[in-house]
């Protein structure tokens, strides 16, 4: 979701209590924002305790530059590029680049496939989408995750990750389409093993 006005003015008074060494204002910032800097971090790195690391990584980072935050973009935008870089650096350090090869694309039409999917329960239909996210590599679940659940703007996304405005708006369409292409496999996946 995106941050409000509200929101926005009181990280702003937090920021400017943790500059001055107010625990309780750096506590509150972090408590705002561990979840999405760990799911960052995740997604990247794919592996719980090097996540867990390096979101205590940002966290240090951000709050020993804190003076460099200028006050004329959002914090969490700010904060979230930092993650988005301590996790590039931290899979370069352990050359665990991963890279995956897209399967052949299922014969399934996308009307088949939409139905099949909407006429799964709610909790089937979770459990469907993190299983095609999981499949996605880093970069495509981290753009869905900051724009679908996050609700960040093609800009925010922009400067969280360094790509050009136009340039994440091809990588979501495209992540999008592999998304739909690993649903699809899992779903007739599944109609098999029901059959």
């Amino acid at each position: 979701m995106s941050v409000t006005t509200q929101e926005a003015t009181s990280d702003l008074i937090l920021i400017q209590r943790a500059k001055e060494n107010h625990s309780p204002a750096v506590a509150e910032l972090i408590n705002r924002y561990k979840g999405m800097v760990y799911t960052i971090a995740l997604n990247i790195l794919k592996n719980k305790e090097e996540a867990e690391e390096v979101a205590q990584d940002v966290f240090v980072k951000a709050f020993t530059k804190l003076n460099l935050f200028r006050m004329d973009s959002s914090f969490s935008s700010w904060l979230y590029r930092i993650a988005y870089n301590t996790a590039i650096s931290r899979t370069r350090e352990q050359k665990r680049a991963k890279a995956y090869e897209e399967e052949v694309v299922a014969t399934e039409s996308f009307e088949q496939q939409a139905k099949a999917f909407g006429d799964l329960e709610q909790d089937d239909r979770k459990r469907f989408l993190k299983k095609a996210m999981e499949r996605l590599d880093s970069d495509d679940n981290l753009l869905l995750i900051l724009f679908y659940y996050d609700g960040k703007s093609m800009e925010e996304i922009a400067q969280i990750t360094g790509y050009s405005d136009s340039n994440v708006k091809v990588k979501i369409y495209r992540a999008r389409k592999k998304l739909h292409e690993e649903l699809e496999k899992l779903l007739k996946g599944e109609t098999k093993n029901l059959l």
